[in-house]
């Protein structure tokens, strides 16, 4: 604890000594000893106060639930006071909306708050709601102009990864990194830049340290996932991916790459539910569409699955899972197109300096070498 927050706190308790009934007092300090990481002190003062509860008492409570990841307690506590314009309430509901997965709720709740007025911890929450909702663009003009702090400018790291400007990404990360070494999306970026160029052991280290710091980092469990699959390891990659779904439920990608996992290990039905659950999350992408068509070619059911490839493809032409369910269909009716489809396939990127053709060349590589 530092010298200022504990003059602070000396000081508040003083207020209060004087003004036992005064909610706003009692809010301040509860602030103050959450920020010192000694929430039994916060409950204390709290559960001291025995009058009639107001907006600010409300706040105290919510900010001491919110620690303590009561995330449907927060909601209780703060719905009643929606319509008061209080940033501390907008903050708090809509981090319990996001953290709930509630990203409706919270972008909703968020945007009664002009931009302008938002302090940077709000502001940074708004482009979380908009990235979870599939808005990465206004995210990104969200903080751009507010590269103020490592958390923002990680943040804005991540989002550029998304949209698959790496270079930009990679500038941020290490600016990020530069400022604060843990920055949970700067390390996200380095983790997956690390496995693109097929680091799989400093990638490993690096998912690692960030799931000791925030074990329900979907990102890293994901990336954790990759890695056990790029190591032939599917049942801890399938445990992984499932940790991924569990802290990302609305992340189509994530479901997709479980699919893959369950098809490869013979998991049939369970590759189904989880294709299904990626398809009922994004029908317009195109490689939830592809991947139900890749599930239902393994079932034998190529008649069900010619629908979904061409729905893929017709969202995008170059769709991994779309040709890919497409060459699996042609090579059992038209060799000849099968292989046209198959070179396609063969030369698009999965990610950044990877493609299908550099993954399978590498893998028989591997397995020449055993």
């Amino acid at each position: 604890m530092t010298d200022s927050l504990q003059d602070a706190i000396k000081q508040y308790i003083g207020y209060l000594s004087y003004d036992p009934s005064n909610t706003l007092i009692i809010r301040k300090l509860v602030e103050l000893y959450l920020e010192t990481n000694t929430p039994h002190k916060a409950h204390e003062v709290i559960s001291h106060y025995t009058a009639n509860e107001d907006i600010h008492l409300s706040i105290a409570k919510s900010a001491l639930a919110s620690y303590q990841g009561n995330d449907e307690e927060v909601v209780a506590l703060l719905q009643q006071h929606t319509g008061v314009y209080e940033e501390a309430v907008i903050y708090l509901l809509a981090l319990a909306y996001l953290r709930l997965n509630q990203y409706d709720n919270a972008f909703n709740t968020l945007q009664v708050m002009p931009v302008e007025q938002m302090g940077i911890p709000t502001r940074l929450l708004f482009a979380r709601a908009l990235h979870n909702l599939g808005e990465v663009q206004k995210a990104i003009a969200l903080l751009e102009e507010y590269k103020t702090s490592a958390e923002c400018i990680g943040y804005l790291a991540l989002l550029y990864w998304d949209i698959e400007n790496f270079d930009k990404a990679h500038i941020l990360a290490d600016s990020a990194l530069a400022i604060d070494p843990k920055q949970l999306e700067a390390s996200i970026v380095n983790g997956f830049q690390l496995l693109s160029v097929d680091n799989l052991s400093s990638a490993q280290t690096t998912f690692s340290q960030i799931l000791k710091l925030k074990p329900k980092s979907g990102r890293a469990w994901l990336g954790t996932g990759l890695i056990c699959m790029q190591q032939n390891d599917l049942n801890s990659a399938i445990s992984a991916l499932r940790k991924t779904t569990q802290y990302m439920p609305n992340h189509p990608g994530s479901w997709n790459t479980l699919t893959w996992c369950l098809l490869i290990n013979n998991q049939l039905d369970e590759a189904e539910q989880a294709a299904q659950e990626g398809l009922a999350i994004a029908p317009a992408f195109s490689e939830s569409q592809g991947m139900m068509a890749i599930v239902l070619c393994f079932q034998n059911r190529f008649d069900e699955a010619k629908a979904y490839y061409r729905k893929a493809l017709l969202l995008n032409t170059d769709s991994l899972a779309g040709l890919y369910a497409k060459y699996l269909i042609l090579a059992r009716l038209s060799p000849e197109e099968a292989q046209d489809v198959f070179e396609q396939l063969m030369n698009i990127s999965i990610t950044e300096q990877v493609t299908v053709g550099s993954v399978l060349k590498k893998n028989i590589n591997r397995q020449e070498k055993h």
